[in-house]
């Protein structure tokens, strides 16, 4: 599920909306980082991914839900199947969620600095990107950043230590401003089993979802401020 956050560069709305953020455990601890950030956007972009994140959890029922923080920084929920991540980047959020755990990302194909590549990429993947250019290493980038969030480790395992090697044909979504670059599960080689993979375009952005279950190939677009 995506969510616009530009609704929150309004003060009013972006007052509103921390306001109705719980003030408890986990929520607490957000809001108090929310509020140590030096710069809006930053603000902007942690208030709308929590936000995301309460909606989905008031949706099934789960608004109380005991959250905590696992080892490297990944909110989970206590003694619950019910498993998601979050990511945002420029002006957009963006989270899974469901029974399987998975991770996700998201980065603006503006971003791409793809120097970067040779130094943090397998030889493999740094080939692909030379290929196909900046495009490509944001696809890439995204991937491994969903797979490392899936496992939990974030950057702290490094991104040369596995490859994944993506088709590179696309379909757009009939009737949708997303579309889904079609993506083989085999791209991923390594010692990890079989793992699924998923990608999505939006609003100049590529999204990566990585989980050990089949992935829903719809990316849904969250209307909350559209209810207000």
């Amino acid at each position: 599920m995506i969510l616009d956050l530009t609704p929150l560069e309004d003060d009013r709305i972006y007052e509103r909306f921390l306001s109705d953020m719980p003030d408890h455990g986990y929520w607490k601890m957000r809001r108090d980082k929310i509020k140590r950030f030096r710069f809006k956007a930053d603000m902007i972009r942690s208030l709308g991914a929590g936000l995301l994140l309460l909606d989905v959890l008031r949706k099934n029922g789960m608004e109380d839900a005991d959250i905590s923080i696992a080892r490297y920084g990944k909110p989970v929920i206590k003694d619950s199947r019910f498993q998601f991540n979050m990511s945002h980047s420029g002006n957009h959020a963006v989270i899974s969620y469901g029974s399987a755990d998975s991770g996700i990302d998201i980065e603006g194909y503006k971003s791409a600095v793809n120097e970067a590549a040779e130094h943090f990429f397998h030889r493999e993947e740094y080939e692909l990107v030379k290929k196909y250019g900046d495009r490509m290493f944001i696809r890439i980038w995204t991937l491994k950043e969903s797979f490392l969030k899936y496992k939990g480790t974030g950057l702290s395992s490094g991104l040369d230590y596995f490859r994944i090697c993506p088709d590179v044909q696309e379909r757009t979504v009939q009737g949708s401003d997303l579309s889904v670059p079609l993506f083989s599960d085999k791209a991923f080689v390594g010692n990890e089993g079989h793992i699924h993979f998923a990608e999505f375009t939006a609003h100049g952005n590529h999204i990566a979802v990585c989980s050990d279950e089949t992935i829903d190939k719809n990316m849904s677009v969250c209307d909350l401020f559209d209810r207000y």
